[in-house]
């Protein structure tokens, strides 16, 4: 019994990741698009965005589930409970679009700073499920960058002359 126990073992990595070689390798998280208001509400707002992350693996995976707290200028916004099932290209990036709800009584405080801003802090923490064959874990994600707002328009670049052509950033 503990002979069939072990080989089992040994065996299992080879059967859920197809017989790839190497080390699992976490997705890794790059980063927040297509970000956008979906509903506005005295109590409560609706957030909408695409998470892009990548999957250095040479195989397939599969999402199954993630759980995700958003924080906007280190104030906790909302959370985002994933239960749905994406399916992970090999070596290449991939999106899981997520949806937040904000409660506005810890939002509404700090709304007017906001407003007056061209990028917000955010940062995405938590968990997603994934894996491969039956097989799953649990890996972190842990995000923070600079948001821009959609309703802020940016600044175009200086450009200067003279024998050749410089761009300045502002």
């Amino acid at each position: 019994m503990l002979m069939i126990l072990r080989t089992v073992l040994v065996l299992l990595p080879f059967f859920t990741f197809g017989g790839k070689t190497g080390k699992f390798k976490d997705p890794e998280f790059i980063g927040m698009t297509n970000f956008s208001i979906a509903e506005v509400g005295l109590r409560e707002t609706r957030v909408k965005a695409d998470l892009l992350f990548y999957n250095p693996n040479d195989y397939k995976l599969q999402l199954k589930k993630a759980a995700l707290d958003f924080f906007v200028e280190e104030k906790h916004a909302g959370n985002s409970d994933l239960d749905t099932f994406i399916r992970i290209p090999a070596k290449d990036s991939f999106l899981i679009p997520v949806e937040m709800k904000i409660d506005m009584k810890n939002a509404f405080p700090n709304a007017l700073l906001m407003l007056q801003k061209e990028d917000l802090a955010i940062r995405v923490a938590g968990f997603a499920r994934v894996g491969r064959a039956g097989f799953f874990v649990n890996i972190p994600v842990n995000y923070s960058g600079l948001q821009p707002l959609p309703w802020k328009k940016r600044k175009p670049p200086v450009v200067s002359g003279g024998d050749s052509l410089k761009i300045v950033s502002n």
